[in-house]
């Protein structure tokens, strides 16, 4: 999983922190095989874990949700295999591209854990954007070799989302720019 994010990330993140280990959460949604989970767990558990000992844990958008329920089956599943190791959610940093994540982990755990027991959310889109953790946007490189326009829109339903693909729809553009939004 390392290799998902920009090296000078990487970089910046062990020189700051002790990793302890990489998680990619897909692997185990895809296979719903939680018992690999908990095994890599109990490999990788302290019994006593330093300020700077965290887990660095990938979790996209691309979970599950039961009708009516406002947190998805993996991040459940992920929580309560790390209750029943016994790793608090302090010792992860996550990585994601959900907007309201620690909204749904507060949802899952109790509410006397909301202040010592939640874990540190990075934004997946601000770490990838490149290779070179830029302060500014003014001079990032872009590629001006467009071969032809597309957009791809995957995931759960968003606000903007829903306006790009309705302003390219109004104004006549799926001729020239290729959309797939929500199949």
């Amino acid at each position: 999983m390392k290799s998902k994010y920009p090296k000078k990330f990487i970089e910046y993140l062990d020189k700051k922190i002790n990793p302890i280990d990489y998680i990619d959460l897909v692997i185990y949604r895809d296979s719903n095989d939680y018992d690999t989970l908990k095994s890599k767990l109990l490999h990788t558990r302290k019994d006593c874990f330093s300020e700077k000992d965290f887990y660095i844990v990938n979790y996209g958008d691309t979970d599950y949700y039961l009708p009516g329920c406002s947190y998805g089956i993996l991040l459940y599943n992920f929580i309560k295999t790390l209750q029943e190791v016994d790793i608090s959610l302090n010792r992860m940093i996550i990585i994601t591209n959900q907007p309201n994540l620690l909204d749904q982990i507060k949802k899952i755990i109790p509410k006397d854990k909301h202040t010592w027991e939640l874990p540190l959310i990075l934004d997946l889109i601000s770490i990838q954007s490149s290779n070179t953790l830029y302060t500014t946007y003014e001079d990032i490189p872009i590629n001006t070799n467009v071969k032809r326009h597309a957009i791809s829109m995957m995931g759960i339903p968003r606000v903007h989302r829903t306006a790009l693909y309705n302003f390219i729809d109004k104004n006549n553009l799926k001729e020239k720019i290729a959309v797939s939004f929500r199949n």
